[in-house]
């Protein structure tokens, strides 16, 4: 089973990032200067938290397009990195993955099949 690392003062960070979060969406489309900065400084939890917070308003805005390439493409493999698999942060952002995988209403197969994989790897 995987032991979920806490990290201090993650409760105010979350607050912090969702709320630059849902600003971020206002004033700039997914893929600008926000979704360049995590994928070249995401060695910060910081910033891997305000991505995955990013993700998650887009999931709940449906635009799930641009969600998957920003979870899957650019912040997964960054903070796979920088944080480990066993990070509560990246375990998280798998999380969201599955949810934006999930939800789509145009999902195909292979990403079903794709959201499975990853929430049972989680469990795991």
């Amino acid at each position: 089973a995987r032991r979920i690392q806490r990290q201090p003062g993650a409760k105010e960070n979350c607050l912090a990032c969702a709320w630059y979060s849902r600003c971020a969406l206002k004033f700039l489309p997914p893929d600008a200067r926000f979704a360049r900065n995590v994928a070249t400084r995401s060695s910060v939890p910081s910033t891997v938290l305000a991505g995955r917070n990013l993700g998650a308003s887009l999931i709940s805005l449906e635009h799930f397009a641009e969600a998957k390439s920003l979870l899957r493409d650019q912040l997964l493999p960054a903070a796979r990195r920088s944080l480990g698999p066993e990070h509560c942060y990246f375990m998280d952002t798998e999380e969201w993955l599955v949810q934006a995988l999930h939800r789509d209403p145009g999902a195909t197969r292979d990403d079903l099949l794709e959201a499975e994989a990853l929430a049972l790897g989680t469990l795991q």
